[in-house]
Order: C-alpha cells, then sequence, then structure tokens
C-alpha cells in the first residue's frame, strides 16, 4: 500500500469521523442499534461492472481475491470513493493502469483516494486485492475441524459486502462476472452462464460465470462444492439442478415441474424468462427457504425429499416463488428497502396464482384467504405498520411481521377485486414491460394499473400501501316486509396510523333458496345503512363473499345459518370459518339432538368437501364431539383421505378420545402403513395417547425408523419429549448434545430441555456451550430454550454472540432474550 500524504490521510478519515459522529449505537447487546429512518443512498458513481476473481479454501475457511469495479461517474470532482467492505483484509487498491491508490479500511468501509479527480461521465476501473474468512455473505458449511463440505453465498440484504468490495444497495445495478477456483473434483455455479472452465495445478480448477444483465449486488450468487448435477430445458433455456449426492434421487421429484412454472411465469409477467439459464442448487444449512439470486436461486437441501415427504410438503411452491423472484426482484427490483413488498409480495402472489391455475378457484379462494389471515394476525400492536416502511435497523427486519410477504400478497389479491381481472394483469404487464432492468418503487405500480381504470388508484393506494392496518368490520343484516336492510360498521382503531375509513367497493352475497344475488357497496363511512329489495327471507347475506378484501369481522348467525353455510356455501373459506363455529357451539351445546345435527354436518364436510383445508378443518371440528360417530368419521378419515394433512389432523384429533386399546392398535397399523413422515408422526402420537401403558418403549422402538433429514426421528423424538417418563430426560440429553445427529433431531431435543421442568446445571452449561454451532437455525432454538430455563448464566455468552451475529433475525431474537433474563 502506498502512503498517504498529510492531506490525503486527513480528507480519507473526514468520511470515517462523520460515520462515527453520526452512529446510533454500537451493535453490542448494551447499546442495540435502534430504529431510525433511511433515506435513499446515492454515490458520486454508478457501477457498472463487476468482475471477481475468487480462491476457495475449504480447509482453511477463507477466500482470498481480486475485485476489478468499473464504473463512472455522475457528478465532477470525485476525488474518493467509500465502497462497503466488512471483515476482510485489504492488501492493496490498484487503478486501471497499476499504480497503487491509498486506502483506508475500517472494518465495515473501504476509502479510496484517486489519483485525479473525476469528472462526470468520466470512467474508472479499481482492482481491489483482498482475503480473510468471511463472518457473513459467503458461507462455508459443516462444523469442525475436518474441510467445509461446500460453499454458498447469501447477500440479501447488505451481506455482499462480507465477501467482496462493493456499493451494496438494491438501487445500484451492475453486471457481473465470477472466476471461482476450488478444488478438483467441486463444481460451481453463479450468475449468468458458464463461459470457461479448467484445471489448475495442486488438485485444483476453475469455472467462470458471466451474467450480462444488470443487477444488485445482494443478488451476485456462489455456490460451490461436491454436486451432482442434473439438467434440463425450456424453450432452448438450459435447467441445472445441484444438490449434495446423497440428495441425487430426489432431485427430479422437487424441480421437473420447472419448466412448467418459467412458462407459466412468462406468460403472467408478459416477458419470456430474461436470462441465459436458471439453476437452482440445494445447499446444507440454509438460513431460509430459498434464495433468488438472479439467474442461479439457492435452496434448502430439506426440500429434497421422497416420496412420502412429498405427499407432506412439496417444493413446488416454493420453486414457484423463487422463479417469479426472477422476475419480481431480480428483473424489477425494489429501489430502496422500504418498497421490499414489491419483491416478495409479488413472488407470494405469483405462487398463489400458480395453485389457481393448477388447482382450480376454489383451492386458490381458500390458500389466498390463508394468505390474508396470516397477514391480519401479526398486523397488530407494536407491530403494526404501513407496508412501505423506511424506519428500522436492519433491512432484514422488514421481511418478518407478515407485511412484507402475506401482507403485500393480500394488497395485490385486493387491487385485482377492485380493478377486475382483464385490468388488473394488464396492469402487471404494463409494470413489468415498463421497468424491466431498474430499480421500482410502489408508484411505479399504482402507475402502471392506473392505465387500465377509471378508478383514482391514489386513495386506495394511500390506505392500503402508505397507511398502517387493515379494515375491522361489524357485518349484520336483517329482512322484512321485502325489504333487506345491511348495516356494514368499521370498528379499527385509528391511533393516527389506521385510516379510520377505508374507502373502497365491496360485494355482498345474499342467498335465497334458488338463486345467489351479488350487491356491490361503495364503502365511503365509519357506520353505513343499505336497503335492497328482497321477495323472500335470505339463507345468508355475507360480506365480501370472494375474500378480496384483507380484514376481520365481526358477525353473530344462528346454528341453523352456520350448518347451511357449512355444507353450502360457495368459498371454501365459508364452509371451513362455518365448521370453526359449529366446533365451538358442539362444546357449548346441550340439547343432543342439536349436537347431533352439528355434528353430521361436519362429519359430512371431512368426507365429501372437495379442499382438503376445509376437510381439515372437519376434522379438527370433530374432537370437540367424542362420541362414536365421530370417533368412526376421523377413522375413515385416516383411512381414505388422499391428503396427508386430512389424516394428521383425523389422527390429532383422535388424540382427545383417551385410552382406547382399539384405537393404540389402529395407530400402529397406521403407522406401518406409512402414509406420508408426518402421518406417520401423528400415528405415533395417537398410539402414545390411546396406549400409555407401554407409549414411551412403543415409539423409542420406532426413533431410528430412517427418513429424508431425519424428519421422523425428529417427530417421535418430540412425542417422547410430551411422555412423562424417567427415561425422557437423558434420552434428550444425548439427541441434544450428540454433533453427528442430525439438526432437526437436536434442534427438536434442545426445545424439549427448554420446557422441562429441572435440568442439571451440567445440562444448562452445554446448552450454553452450543451456541457456538454453525447450524443456524439449531442456534436459535439454543437461544430460545436458554430464555426458557432463565439460565442468567448465559448472558456473557450471549453478548458475545450478539456482537458478532451476522443475522438481524438472531440479533432481535438475543435481544428479546436478554431482555427477558434481565427482568
Amino acid at each position: 500500500m502506498r502512503r498517504f500524504s498529510a492531506a490525503e490521510l486527513f480528507l480519507c478519515l473526514l468520511p470515517i469521523a462523520a460515520v462515527a459522529c453520526g452512529s446510533t449505537g454500537s451493535r453490542t447487546l448494551d447499546a442495540p442499534t435502534i430504529s431510525r429512518r433511511h433515506t435513499p443512498r446515492t454515490e458520486p458513481v454508478d457501477v457498472e461492472h463487476y468482475a471477481l476473481d475468487v480462491a476457495l479454501d475449504p480447509a482453511a475457511r477463507t477466500i482470498a481475491g481480486t475485485c476489478r469495479v468499473s464504473m463512472i461517474a455522475v457528478q465532477s470532482g470525485v476525488a474518493e470513493l467509500s465502497l462497503d467492505l466488512e471483515g476482510l483484509s485489504v492488501e492493496n487498491v490498484r487503478d486501471r493502469a497499476g499504480n497503487e491508490l491509498g486506502f483506508v479500511h475500517d472494518g465495515a468501509t473501504l476509502f479510496v483516494m484517486l489519483a485525479d479527480a473525476l469528472d462526470a461521465g468520466e470512467r474508472l476501473e479499481l482492482a481491489i486485492e483482498y482475503s480473510g474468512t468471511p463472518r457473513a455473505g459467503l458461507w462455508f458449511v459443516g462444523d469442525g475441524p475436518a474441510p467445509a463440505r461446500h460453499v454458498f453465498t447469501q447477500g440479501e440484504c447488505e451481506a455482499s459486502r462480507a465477501w467482496f468490495p462493493c456499493f451494496d444497495y438494491p438501487a445500484d445495478r451492475a453486471t457481473s462476472e465470477i472466476r471461482v477456483e476450488m478444488p478438483a473434483e467441486w463444481t460451481s455455479v453463479c450468475a449468468g452462464e458458464l463461459v470457461d472452465q479448467g484445471e489448475l495445478a495442486g488438485a485444483r480448477r476453475f469455472e467462470h460465470w458471466r451474467m450480462a444483465t444488470p443487477h444488485p449486488t445482494y443478488l451476485t450468487t456462489l455456490v460451490a462444492g461436491d454436486f451432482v448435477v442434473q439438467t434440463d430445458e425450456w424453450e432452448g433455456v438450459p435447467l441445472l439442478y445441484l444438490a449434495p449426492e446423497v440428495y441425487a434421487d430426489f432431485i427430479p421429484a422437487s424441480f421437473e415441474r420447472t419448466p412448467e412454472v418459467l412458462a407459466f411465469l412468462s406468460d403472467f409477467a408478459g416477458l419470456r424468462f430474461p436470462y441465459a439459464k436458471y439453476s437452482q442448487a440445494c445447499v446444507d444449512d440454509f438460513p431460509f427457504g430459498g434464495m433468488e439470486n438472479i439467474s442461479a436461486t439457492t435452496l434448502t437441501c430439506e426440500t429434497l425429499t421422497d416420496a412420502r415427504g412429498h405427499r407432506d410438503r412439496g417444493s413446488i411452491g416454493l420453486v414457484v416463488h423463487e422463479a417469479a423472484h426472477q422476475w419480481f426482484g431480480d428483473l424489477l427490483t425494489c429501489r430502496e428497502w422500504s418498497h421490499i413488498w414489491l419483491n416478495e409480495g409479488f413472488a407470494t402472489y405469483c405462487t398463489e396464482l400458480w395453485f389457481e391455475a393448477q388447482e382450480g378457484r376454489e383451492s386458490f379462494q381458500i390458500r389466498m384467504r390463508d394468505v390474508q389471515d396470516s397477514y391480519t394476525s401479526q398486523d397488530v400492536g407494536a407491530n403494526r405498520r404501513p407496508t412501505v416502511h423506511d424506519v428500522y435497523r436492519d433491512p432484514m427486519d422488514l421481511f418478518f411481521g407478515g407485511h412484507t410477504y402475506q401482507g403485500g400478497a393480500a394488497r395485490l389479491h385486493l387491487l385485482r377485486g377492485v380493478l377486475g381481472d382483464d385490468a388488473f394483469f394488464a396492469g402487471v404487464r404494463r409494470y413489468v414491460t415498463e421497468n424491466q432492468g431498474r430499480g421500482v418503487r410502489t408508484d411505479d405500480l399504482r402507475v402502471a394499473l392506473q392505465g387500465f381504470t377509471d378508478r383514482d388508484l391514489g386513495p386506495l393506494f394511500d390506505e392500503w400501501f402508505f397507511s398502517a392496518g387493515f379494515p375491522v368490520f361489524r357485518f349484520d343484516s336483517s329482512w322484512a316486509n321485502g325489504e333487506l336492510n345491511v348495516v356494514v360498521e368499521q370498528l379499527q382503531e385509528d391511533g393516527g396510523r389506521t385510516p379510520a375509513v377505508f374507502h373502497l367497493p365491496v360485494e355482498v352475497e345474499v342467498r335465497f333458496e334458488d338463486e345467489t344475488r351479488v350487491e356491490l357497496l361503495e364503502l365511503t363511512e365509519r357506520r353505513q345503512v343499505f336497503r335492497f329489495d328482497a321477495p323472500t327471507e335470505p339463507r345468508w347475506v355475507r360480506l365480501d363473499p370472494n375474500d378480496w378484501i384483507p380484514k376481520q369481522i365481526e358477525i353473530t348467525r344462528p346454528a341453523q345459518v352456520w350448518m347451511d353455510l357449512a355444507a353450502n356455501c360457495a368459498n371454501p373459506s365459508g364452509r371451513r370459518e362455518a365448521l370453526q363455529v359449529l366446533s365451538m357451539a358442539i362444546a357449548t351445546e346441550t340439547d343432543e339432538a342439536a349436537r347431533g345435527r352439528m355434528s353430521r354436518v361436519i362429519a359430512a364436510q371431512l368426507a365429501n368437501d372437495p379442499i382438503d383445508r376445509v376437510r381439515v378443518a372437519a376434522a379438527k371440528a370433530l374432537a370437540t364431539g367424542k362420541g362414536s360417530s365421530e370417533r368412526g368419521a376421523l377413522i375413515d378419515g385416516v383411512k381414505r383421505d388422499a391428503s396427508a394433512d386430512v389424516r394428521v389432523a383425523a389422527l390429532k384429533s383422535l388424540y382427545a378420545f383417551g385410552r382406547d386399546p382399539q384405537l393404540a392398535k389402529f395407530a400402529e397399523e397406521t403407522f406401518y402403513a406409512g402414509y406420508s413422515w408426518k402421518v406417520m408422526a401423528a400415528a405415533a402420537g395417537l398410539r402414545a395417547s390411546a396406549g400409555p401403558e407401554d407409549a414411551f418403549s412403543w415409539v423409542l422402538g420406532r426413533l431410528e425408523t430412517p427418513s429424508p433429514h431425519a424428519v421422523l426421528e425428529a417427530d417421535l423424538l418430540d412425542v417422547l419429549s410430551t411422555l412423562e417418563d424417567p427415561r425422557a430426560m437423558p434420552l434428550m440429553v444425548d439427541r441434544a448434545f450428540s454433533a453427528d445427529r442430525h439438526p432437526n433431531v437436536r434442534k427438536v431435543a434442545v426445545r424439549a430441555l427448554g420446557r422441562m421442568p429441572r435440568v442439571e446445571p451440567e445440562v444448562r452449561q452445554q446448552l450454553i456451550e452450543m451456541l457456538d454451532v454453525s447450524n443456524f437455525h439449531l442456534r436459535q432454538d439454543v437461544i430460545r430454550a436458554l430464555g426458557a430455563l432463565n439460565e442468567t448464566a448465559a448472558h456473557p455468552r450471549l453478548s458475545a454472540l450478539y456482537r458478532v451475529s451476522a443475522d438481524p433475525r438472531e440479533r432481535r431474537l438475543i435481544e428479546d432474550v436478554a431482555q427477558d433474563l434481565a427482568d
């Protein structure tokens, strides 16, 4: 590194001083960062291209590389640059001519002094040599002294800076290339297409990938390891599927529908898949389900499973979600993190649209209702905020709390309901076409949609995207003398954040004996009364019968109307809601005849409803009856239903029948039938409740049954942890602290220890030492268990972990646990 002159050193240190003076607190447990408003970031240069040359050392778990950054000045007088680079060492910085440039690296920012100030429009290339062990961004997989099994990167939101120097914010887009050196037996995948590869000395090889589409730095990706690679294609686009060899047989079942998915999404977006290839690489210890790196998605290996596992949960939803991001998030990226819902809300809604196309309207309706309810259940209290929100500590904090995924998808669904299908889908295609290759804000979507409707969308966007909350309705109807009165009240408390009135159209369904009429109302006031001609008394009246609006509703109906809805409502979410109400009614009903009528309606839906989520609700509702007819209906559901979810719900409802030798035998038969892993686990739970005398021994005898990712062992261990048996504690200790056990098993054991009333000091100390495990999800359960045990001795280790943790979710969790320990 060349020496600075005194003037250069002063100029270079000014930004550091400014950062220090503007700090909101260090990232320690004693002084956590605070939420603050984030303004859009700008830089004096526009990066055009990143070229990375990275050597991986899996034994030392280090990287060494050169990052060449090509950029153009967007203003005159640019004499120094500030690049993001956290935790790595910088050897030198050179310009295109090879001249060494002065620099200061404070551990988070790399300040570079230019030889000459740049004029607007002048180009510059920096070559930065750096090395070290990344503490974030790039992960070496595997614990212990053995070399890492493979490597993956995870740049979202601001972690790319932890493995290469860059301008790490979503509005800055550049093309990229990566040349990676790795062990000879490894293969890699990066964004774009493979342009070169070859052998190197010392049992090494290289691969060179290039991405021609500009993208934000957080989408820059590298996955490398000893993987099996399977190939496919869609309309000339190569498709690559990578995973550790142990999962090779599971790859086709998870990814074989990828060509259909790309065709579906190309049609929805109105733009053909825009990249040279698409890869899906599965890695161990991935902290999320998947990550939509441009043209190269990374996913958890947990999505790879066998036929039993796919009956429990298939991969297709995850595949669609991440593929949708190739348009919504990659080709169009939120310009600031405050608009992240444009990435995640669209991907979530695209997933539901896929199921609408594959499974039909009714399946889509109940799935969307679940999305809406997930959002409304979370957007409450201190968690209430607008969808577009620029106040946070770390941008990753915006991803949790229901607003970004489910809340974003629910609002897109609302827009579809307001505009109608033709206008909505045409507007989305215009949004994609007009904004491809750039950063977007919420108003870009409004402008695109506005061209297809006469309704002014400004107020709707203000209320639903820039204000907080959702409507809470009280709905009532009455009929007399040929007139139907409908009363709609909005009860939500505004508190200065939530609108007192949501102004929007809403449908009302009026069901007569032989026909159904739908009236369209316009909500403009806190309380409104609407009157309609109705020659006969309706069977029922429903507000928002197609569930376009994310909402909560207060409504009271007679039991007979709920039974009618449970059997005959066209919307499956209406049938499910009725079943849930009937379940509560049975629990309090004293009239045996009335109980029997309600139970028969529920049993009929379990047997005959075409939608599995309704049948799940019916199975759960029958647990309150506890009679022979309910028992028989549940057993039939376990035997005959095609849905593993329904079988699981029916088995768990049978737990309520208590000790029953016949049920214990039935549970054993169901376990050995092996319909799915979750069904087997639920059957073991029934065996425990119906035959408690030898339950622990019976379940323990099946604990080692092999299953992908040890899912059955984990679930059986969970069953054992609930049984009052002296063997439970040593079993949980063994599984929790055995490093050779699958993390899924260890997580269950750790959670169980956190629930147990008497945990010995040496076990508590072992839990504290487990804070060093590399598996992210296991470590989170260790933190929670220590909090549940009120283990104050863990505070120093939690503080140390807090200072080095690279994941905002983990830091928030440690803060919560530390607060509980302090109280």
